[in-house]
């Protein structure tokens, strides 16, 4: 939920080719590190990419500067991200790369790569798609190699604009996923708007936050309509936003069951002004200048979420605002924070999700990971918990999950796991800390619901 973005096969291969006609996405794979020019403006060099991506199969290599990619000027890799212009292109389109190389500019084209599918010895990868707006989200859910009705697990991801869509083997929610379909769970994704293979929606850096979460509604009502899925035993489990998403998704659809972890309860206001001070002092900032910092914030958030002031009036109108935005909230200009629209944060904020969760007759599993530096600490988790079981007395559970943060990842105390992040260590931990107790704890509580 907040900077420290994680977040996240054999001989008998089978991949269902079902609903195939939404075209593949490419393989991008080019990563870009921004040269400044004296005029303000930015070169962006390419830093690394994949061979077999399209920038690689045309040719491109580290240290050309990308120019242009076919009529499109690339003025910041964080332009090349937020345009969404590569999703436009796919797989066997035509393609140019306009580069400097040595000094020189140089035109290389070729062919847009598709992006590689999924593939498990022990289940079916279905690709589908489900009609939204004026296009299509795909949607992906693994089918264990069983018999008769399967119960299924809806995954729902956290707060960035990505892919879930054949993640690289250590990412967290691809173990997540990877288990509960061993388990014999069929597990469903729906991409966000504009992500991966999705075709012609709006793209998820732009949208709002109600417009995302219809999409989540569609891909529920696609869930439904599969024969091999026992539609009385749906789990809705929802990771960090993915468990704002959750108690929406469930107060209209009633599932067997929802599980949230690494998530709030709070308005997203009250969130962001406890995440501030909550974390910043386990990132180095100093207790006087937390003391500053968060009487701007008071006004900043107010201004913010109450008045509706967007972050470029908000930067224009009191220069104390730009630093913390830019430190704390991603800010780089326009009107995105934390990669996302301003109208999408504040829609978030207007949620009542008490309500929401008062609303939910379904069984409920609050889990907080003790080391979880973006949910902050238990309290949220529990009075999610407190909320059901006021109304639908019996009907929720809180389990704390010791030595884990956000990602699943055993790291051992919460101040452990901030350094793992600040030294980079997180990525290594990621191959061999996955913390597989959040699997069989989320199976056995399943098991018990009648």
């Amino acid at each position: 939920m907040k900077r420290s973005v994680v977040f996240l096969l054999g001989l008998l291969w089978f991949n269902s080719g079902l609903a195939q006609d939404i075209p593949r996405q490419g393989f991008w794979s080019v990563a870009l590190e921004d040269n400044e020019r004296p005029d303000g403006t930015f070169q962006p060099v390419v830093k690394r990419l994949h061979p077999k991506s399209t920038e690689g199969v045309a040719g491109l290599m580290p240290g050309d500067t990308l120019l242009q990619i076919n009529d499109w000027e690339v003025r910041s890799s964080s332009y090349l991200r937020f345009s969404g212009m590569l999703n436009n292109l796919r797989a066997g389109d035509s393609i140019c790369f306009r580069i400097i190389r040595a000094g020189g500019p140089l035109n290389l084209c070729g062919t847009v790569q598709g992006r590689p599918m999924e593939r498990r010895e022990d289940a079916d990868v279905i690709y589908d798609q489900v009609a939204f707006e004026q296009g299509y989200l795909r949607t992906i859910i693994t089918r264990p190699n069983s018999d008769g009705k399967l119960p299924a697990i809806y995954f729902l991801p956290g707060y960035n604009c990505a892919s879930y869509d054949n993640m690289f083997l250590h990412h967290p929610y691809r173990r997540i996923i990877d288990s509960l379909t061993a388990l014999g769970y069929a597990v469903f994704r729906c991409e966000k708007s504009g992500m991966g293979d999705s075709y012609n929606t709006p793209n998820c850096y732009e949208i709002d936050f109600h417009t995302e979460q219809q999409g989540f509604e569609a891909g529920y009502r696609k869930l439904l309509t599969y024969d091999f899925i026992d539609t009385s035993r749906i789990i809705l489990f929802g990771h960090s936003l993915g468990g704002i998403n959750a108690p929406l998704l469930a107060k209209k659809f009633q599932p067997r069951g929802v599980v949230v972890y690494g998530t709030t309860h709070l308005p997203w206001m009250e969130y962001l002004y406890k995440m501030v001070r909550f974390q910043n002092p386990m990132l180095g900032i100093g207790p006087l200048e937390m003391e500053r910092d968060m009487k701007v914030y008071q006004t900043l958030l107010y201004e913010l979420f109450v008045l509706k002031t967007s972050p470029s009036e908000l930067v224009a109108k009191d220069s104390a605002y730009l630093p913390l935005l830019k430190r704390d909230f991603m800010y780089s200009g326009g009107d995105l924070l934390l990669e996302r629209d301003q109208h999408f944060m504040q829609q978030l904020n207007e949620l009542d999700l008490t309500t929401a969760w008062s609303q939910v007759r379904s069984n409920v599993l609050s889990i907080y990971g003790q080391a979880d530096f973006e949910a902050l600490d238990p309290s949220s988790h529990q009075e999610i918990a407190r909320i059901v079981n006021r109304f639908h007395p019996g009907m929720a559970t809180f389990l704390l999950l010791p030595e884990t943060d956000h990602s699943f990842i055993r790291v051992g105390s919460m101040e452990e796991g901030v350094q793992a992040i600040l030294s980079g260590n997180k990525g290594k931990l990621l191959a061999t800390r996955f913390n597989y107790e959040v699997v069989t704890q989320i199976d056995q509580w399943i098991k018990t619901l009648k």
